[in-house]
This record gives C-alpha cells, sequence and structure tokens, in this order.
C-alpha cells in the first residue's frame, strides 16, 4: 500500500468531521496553499494580459512550458486550451 498522505490532529474526529475532509485528492488531505492557477502562466500572482505574451513567447520559441494540455508536445491544442483556462479566470 501506497500511503501519500497523512493528517494527526490532538483529539479524536468524529465520523461527520472525517467526512467532512473529503475524498481521494492528489492535494492532499489538508490545502495549505489554495490551487495554482493555470491561467496565471507566468506566475506573477493573478491574470493579466501578460500572462497571455509570455505563454505566446513560450508557444513560439517551442518551450515545453507551452504544453498547457501536458499531452507532450506543443501543439496548437495547447492556445485552445491555455485561452479557455485565461477566460475563466481562477477562483
Amino acid at each position: 500500500m501506497y500511503i501519500a498522505n497523512q493528517l494527526f490532529t490532538d483529539e479524536a474526529m468524529s465520523d461527520a468531521q472525517v467526512a467532512a475532509l473529503g475524498g481521494v485528492n492528489a492535494r492532499g488531505i489538508a490545502y495549505l496553499r489554495p490551487a495554482p492557477c493555470r491561467a496565471d502562466f507566468n506566475g506573477a500572482g493573478g491574470v493579466t494580459v501578460q500572462d497571455i505574451f509570455d505563454f505566446l513567447a513560450a508557444y513560439f520559441s517551442g518551450n515545453l512550458s507551452a504544453d498547457f494540455n501536458a499531452s507532450g508536445t506543443v501543439t496548437v491544442q495547447d492556445i485552445f486550451d491555455f485561452l479557455g483556462a485565461y477566460f475563466a479566470g481562477c477562483a
């Protein structure tokens, strides 16, 4: 068995408290940081038009960071996927 995450508390938890933790998630049991916003391509902490410019610069230079859909190659679909995420914004 492989255990990726553990959560320790100072007291016993009720069934309802354990259920409130939710199901399986790759981010772990307790979310210490918010999920990264994929549309924040340059990692500047917000979604701006600069993210589009930075994505397109990476795309046209063939940089694998522009492989937005993680297909293993940089294709025009990456542009569509990035723009979809960009216009959806970040929660």
